[in-house]
């Protein structure tokens, strides 16, 4: 009931739905109690699924946008050290080329010729079940942070528990580098729900 009062509250919120339970509750479903400004979105069906891969922070170097993807990828996937350092550099490269918008494109740049060849393929072999999760596309969502309002990430569906750490935290970037932008904007706060 507290999430449903937020709109009356010129407060926008973002609900990240793991479980299913918002966007089945009758206090937020549009269908149920109307709360005005209320959007449930089903993350496999939606635009915002194919986020752009590298949302980059305000006053944030090319070298912090590489470490923090790698540190996104590889943390949960357990990757040793000279997979870090590989990834590390691809995605470096991928930056600095301009050739890395999305993540299909990380796959085309690991699976160009390398002197690191069982590195790149060990790599390119954890990344495997990830690319469906990603598909490319380029294309991008607006959260809408004029007006107050909710929006329901219906997440519960569709994601393995790997490739949803990963896309929540892509999905986090992507939002914060979102409001970031328009931070001098007179904006109802945001507030997310996880």
């Amino acid at each position: 009931k507290l999430i449903a009062q937020l709109p009356e509250q010129n407060v926008r919120c973002i609900v990240f739905d793991c479980a299913g339970d918002y966007a089945e509750s009758k206090e937020v479903n549009p269908e149920g109690w109307p709360v005005p400004g209320t959007q449930i979105i089903n993350m496999k069906d939606s635009p915002i699924h194919m986020l752009p891969f590298s949302p980059i922070y305000p006053g944030e170097s090319q070298n912090a946008i590489a470490n923090r993807i790698m540190n996104t990828i590889s943390v949960p996937l357990g990757f040793g050290k000279r997979q870090q350092s590989f990834l590390l550099k691809t995605i470096s490269a991928g930056l600095q080329n301009n050739s890395l918008n999305e993540f299909a494109d990380l796959r085309d740049l690991l699976k160009k010729p390398t002197k690191s060849k069982e590195t790149a393929e060990s790599v390119i072999l954890a990344l495997d079940s990830l690319w469906d999760s990603f598909p490319s596309g380029g294309k991008t969502f607006d959260w809408d942070f004029s007006k107050p309002g909710i929006t329901v990430l219906n997440l519960h569906q569709g994601f393995s528990d790997l490739s949803l750490n990963i896309f929540l935290e892509m999905l986090l970037g992507s939002i914060y580098s979102a409001r970031m932008t328009v931070a001098h904007e007179d904006y109802p706060p945001l507030v997310l729900v996880l």
